[in-house]
């Protein structure tokens, strides 16, 4: 009969002890005692050892069916983003062009503000960053804090989602209402909004 594992099999000491290497299920706090138990231990050592085999694979096996794709749920070639951490997978067949490509790393890395963030050496986390909202168009900053190509995404207030028109100064519904945007020479190079209505005027 195996004693209590949390103990020396032979002398019950409960410090400085070592699994029994084959079987990992009964412990000695040394040499003589493993030896002195070795005739009583060696009938079930071996059934020890295939079980504690089985066990650990049936372990591996629910953890392999519990780590999935944050994006897209799939279960093979997983990774973990280096900006945020999620369990990501890195890599698909792609029939039409007879290769591998990363879809669901490759559009995190390049469509969303969380790895813009990592990439740019921000400090903080990337959904408080002014540096990150200072960088990108407003209209862009929505779309790639918003995407689903985002573990989190970001409620965008009411306010951001409009933006005002450089001619008439009226509000111009991002995502709703056509715009175009260019390059202001009066605002030093800042890209600015134009609405549908002002550029078909003065174009």
């Amino acid at each position: 009969m195996e004693k209590n594992s949390n103990k020396c099999a032979i002398c019950h000491k409960t410090e400085h002890l070592k699994q029994c290497s084959s079987c990992k299920s009964i412990y000695y706090c040394g040499t003589e005692c493993q030896l002195k138990d070795w005739p009583s231990h060696k009938p079930t050592c071996k059934k020890l050892q295939e079980a504690h085999l089985k066990r650990e694979k049936q372990l591996r096996k629910i953890a392999r069916k519990a780590v999935k794709c944050g994006l897209c749920g799939k279960t093979d070639h997983l990774t973990k983003t280096p900006c945020c951490d999620h369990w990501i997978c890195d890599v698909v067949d792609d029939e039409l062009e007879g290769k591998k490509q990363s879809l669901c790393y490759r559009n995190h890395d390049r469509y969303t503000i969380c790895a813009a963030h990592y990439e740019a050496g921000h400090k903080g986390t990337w959904k408080n960053c002014q540096e990150c909202r200072d960088n990108f168009l407003r209209s862009d900053y929505i779309e790639f804090s918003t995407n689903d190509y985002n573990f989190e995404k970001l409620q965008v207030p009411d306010e951001w989602k409009i933006a005002i028109c450089s001619i008439c100064n009226g509000d111009i519904q991002l995502g709703k209402e056509l715009y175009r945007m260019h390059s202001s020479s009066q605002e030093g190079d800042k890209m600015v909004y134009i609405c549908q209505r002002c550029d078909a005027y003065h174009t």
